[in-house]
């Protein structure tokens, strides 16, 4: 969306191959779960499994972030890492790739 959260946190971890899989840390809890490519593009996020720790300080930000999250159909690489798009071609988070060390 339109708020700037890199401040928390959050990550995202993609890994395509037989199983292609997305996880992460959504402010306070992780998260994980399964996605498919059916084109160039597109993606399809089935449904996510978290932990379940209460974080009153983050908690809105993490609700946040998860029903973005959801909305994403498709994704651009670029320079810096990828843009998620909605079904409007909206870009709703942007991920920037973590420099190696």
């Amino acid at each position: 969306g339109s708020k700037d959260y890199s401040q928390h946190g959050i990550t995202m971890k993609i890994e395509m191959g037989e199983e292609n899989r997305i996880s992460g840390k959504s402010a306070c809890n992780q998260y994980s779960g399964s996605f498919t490519n059916p084109e160039d593009n597109q993606v399809d996020i089935g449904m996510l499994m978290g932990t379940k720790i209460y974080c009153k300080d983050t908690s809105q930000i993490e609700r946040d972030y998860l029903d973005h999250l959801s909305q994403v159909t498709s994704v651009n690489k670029t320079k810096t890492g990828l843009d998620l798009l909605d079904k409007e071609g909206k870009i709703i988070i942007v991920a920037i790739k973590k420099e190696d060390k």
